[in-house]
């Protein structure tokens, strides 16, 4: 037996069985609505088998383990009645169906994404490379609807998307929080365990998005930004949905092949749904996780032990004095001591003496022997008294030198 992909017309023909005793009838012309595989596939083994149908060409090719077996020109009517469109893969009518695991994609795949479905590869060929399979997906909602099991439904997570790369123990449980939250919400709104995988790996690559380099900020080293970071979201979004599949950009152009860039996983209501939570749980976070996953904060307290002397008793209040009476006091003490400095300077010195005392003696010198603590009258006065003292030495000298005979 071999793979049979037959449409309308030819399911019709080889359902009509002709009369016994009817002559062999020359083959009529096939009008090209059904293609037969190479390869013999009743060996007891289970084999992997796809059909790829182009309604622009008409082509149907087929892939029997991820290799190609042949491709056909057949007749598809879609506009007609629906018996006319009706496609059958596999055996014929009324034998006993052995299939499972069948999967329709609304949109042609590519030879190697026929051949990634066919080994489980984890690569959609859309530039992203699933670090948690659909089945690991489903393995976590039964450990997490076993309440006794939910550590390892938590383990899962961590093993497969939700490691921290330096290996930090807060980091690694604000990673697990944020992935069961969107594994819960997921089973909330009846996502798919394929789209739960695809998301799931979307949600991972901004995570690791976030601690590159910003390609767009002119500051050195600074990293990703949430508008950088949203923007790679809604291009990878739009890469696996189904509404804009023709506008999608390439993610990956390793093989060339356009098609290799979109992958029709989400549907519209999907996208809405997965916006509102990655927008209210990272983005509208996203300072936030930023701090905490890529420059986090570390503080240290330090402890030491101070000792303290015995505070001093309190003041004698009987022996206060109000702050006015202690300037007074303060004053006129300085008065008293200025006085009896003035009487101790102001011996009489014949004027033959005093000039002896100011001679070779600058007024500068004069005015740096003053005391320190004299008040600013107290030192007008005695500059006066030295300037005037200076002048009539030097008057003095003037007249002597005037009336010496030359």
């Amino acid at each position: 037996a071999k793979v049979r992909f037959a449409t309308g017309a030819a399911m019709e023909r080889s359902s009509e069985e002709p009369p016994e005793d009817a002559p062999d009838a020359p083959p009529a012309e096939s009008p090209g609505s059904e293609i037969v595989g190479l390869t013999s596939i009743d060996d007891g083994q289970w084999h992997h088998v796809a059909v790829v149908f182009k309604a622009e060409t008409g082509i149907a090719t087929v892939f029997v383990d991820g290799q190609w077996e042949g491709e056909e020109m057949v007749e598809v009517d879609t506009e007609s009645g629906p018996s006319s469109g009706l496609v059958v893969l596999g055996q014929e009518e009324g034998e006993t169906p052995h299939s499972k695991d069948f999967k329709v994609f609304w949109k042609a795949l590519s030879p190697s994404q026929i051949h990634g479905l066919m080994t489980d590869s984890k690569d959609l060929g859309t530039g992203l490379t699933l670090s948690m399979l659909p089945e690991q997906v489903d393995e976590y909602w039964r450990l997490k609807a076993e309440a006794e099991d939910a550590e390892g439904a938590r383990a899962l997570l961590q093993q497969t998307v939700a490691a921290d790369p330096l290996q930090r123990e807060f980091q690694q449980e604000v990673l697990l929080d944020l992935f069961e939250d969107f594994m819960t919400y997921a089973k909330t709104i009846c996502l798919t365990s394929r789209k739960t995988s695809v998301f799931v790996q979307i949600l991972k690559q901004l995570l690791d998005m976030m601690h590159r380099k910003s390609e767009t900020s002119r500051r050195f080293g600074e990293t990703t930004s949430i508008f950088e970071c949203f923007q790679a979201y809604k291009r990878m979004l739009v890469a696996h949905s189904h509404a804009a599949f023709a506008t999608a950009k390439p993610l990956s152009s390793e093989d060339g092949d356009p098609s290799m860039a979109t992958l029709g996983v989400f549907r519209s209501a999907d996208v809405r749904l997965l916006t509102d939570f990655v927008t209210g749980a990272l983005f509208q976070q996203f300072l936030l996780y930023q701090c905490v996953l890529i420059c986090p904060q570390d503080s240290v307290t330090s402890y030491t032990e101070v000792e303290l002397l015995q505070p001093l008793p309190p003041p004698d209040l009987k022996k206060a004095v109000s702050k006015k009476k202690a300037a007074q006091a303060k004053a006129g003490n300085a008065k008293r001591a200025y006085a009896a400095r003035s009487k101790e300077t102001t011996a009489e010195v014949s004027p033959e003496d005093a000039e002896a005392e100011t001679e070779g003696v600058s007024l500068d010198q004069t005015f740096s022997q003053f005391p320190k603590d004299l008040t600013i009258d107290e030192h007008h006065e005695e500059s006066t008294k030295a300037a005037e003292a200076t002048a009539k030495t030097s008057i003095r000298r003037h007249d002597k030198d005037l009336t010496q005979p030359s």
